[in-house]
C-alpha cells in the first residue's frame, strides 16, 4: 500500500474511533494540510498547519535524546495533556498527524503508529485482513475503539478475544485463531447423552402418557446440557 492509501486508511480509522474529537494530517515538505477530520473547518486547519509541523520537528528532535529507547526505535509521539484529553502529535514519513485526543487513547495511539513507522501490521492468521486500523465496538459501553486493544480504553471491558471482521472466526489482539474448547463442549454433549439416556430408561419404566412425559424432559433436558457445553466452549 502507498503512503497515500495508508493516509487514507488512518484518516477513516480516527474519523470512527470514541474520543478523538479531531484530527488534522500535514503534508510537512510541501507545507500543506493534506486532509482533516469535517469538525475542522478549512480556515481551521490551515491555522493549525504551521504549529503541527513544527510539533512534529520538535518530536524528531526529542526523539535523539530518548533514555529509554533500544537502538533501532526512537520516539516519534509528542502529546500536550490538558484536562483529559490533549493534542498527540505522530510522524509517519514526511506527514505529521494531529489528534486532539482522550488521553487513554495515548498508549494505543503510540503503538499503532510505532508499527506504522516500522511497517508492521497485525493480521488475521486465517483469511489475512489486516487489522492495525480496525474498529471495534465495547460490548459493554458502546464505544468504538482501536481493534488491537486488549481492553476498552473507556471502561476497562476485557477486548482480548474478538470476532475478525473479515472472516468471523474468533481471534486474538494479535489476529491467531482461538478455537473453540473441545473439551467443554465435550462434556456438555456427553452429560446430553447421559440425560437423555436417563430419560428413555425411565419412561421403560412406566406407561402411557407417563412413558411420553419422560421421553420428552430427557429430551429437552439433553438438549438444554448439550446446548450449554456449545456456549461455554465458545472462545473467550
Amino acid at each position: 500500500m502507498g503512503l497515500s492509501g495508508l493516509l487514507s486508511r488512518i484518516a477513516g480509522f480516527l474519523g470512527k474511533l470514541s474520543g478523538v474529537r479531531w484530527f488534522i494530517i500535514v503534508d510537512r515538505d510541501a507545507r500543506s494540510v493534506a486532509t482533516h477530520s469535517p469538525v475542522i473547518s478549512d480556515k481551521d486547519a490551515e491555522e493549525l498547519k504551521e504549529l503541527i509541523i513544527n510539533a512534529g520537528e520538535i518530536s524528531e528532535a526529542f526523539s535523539k535524546y530518548s533514555l529509554f529507547r533500544r537502538r533501532e526505535m526512537k520516539t516519534r509521539t509528542l502529546y500536550v495533556k490538558f484536562n483529559g484529553e490533549g493534542l498527540e502529535v505522530e510522524n509517519i514519513g514526511k506527514f505529521v498527524v494531529a489528534i486532539n485526543t482522550d488521553e487513554k487513547l495515548l498508549p494505543v495511539f503510540s503503538k499503532i503508529f510505532d508499527l506504522l513507522r516500522r511497517g508492521e501490521t497485525v493480521k488475521c492468521e486465517n483469511c489475512g485482513r489486516e487489522l492495525l486500523l480496525e474498529t471495534y465496538t465495547c460490548p459493554r459501553c458502546g464505544r468504538t475503539v482501536p481493534f488491537i486493544v486488549e481492553e476498552c480504553p473507556h471502561c476497562g471491558y476485557n477486548l482480548r478475544v474478538k470476532k475478525c471482521p473479515g472472516c468471523g472466526n474468533y481471534i486474538d489482539v494479535r489476529g491467531r485463531v482461538i478455537k473453540r474448547d473441545v473439551g467443554v463442549l465435550a462434556t456438555g454433549v456427553l452429560i446430553g447423552i447421559l440425560v437423555l439416556l436417563l430419560g428413555i430408561y425411565m419412561g421403560l419404566t412406566v406407561t402411557g402418557n407417563y412413558r411420553l412425559l419422560f421421553y420428552g424432559i430427557g429430551a429437552i433436558m439433553g438438549a438444554i446440557m448439550g446446548l450449554l457445553g456449545y456456549i461455554l466452549s465458545s472462545p473467550r
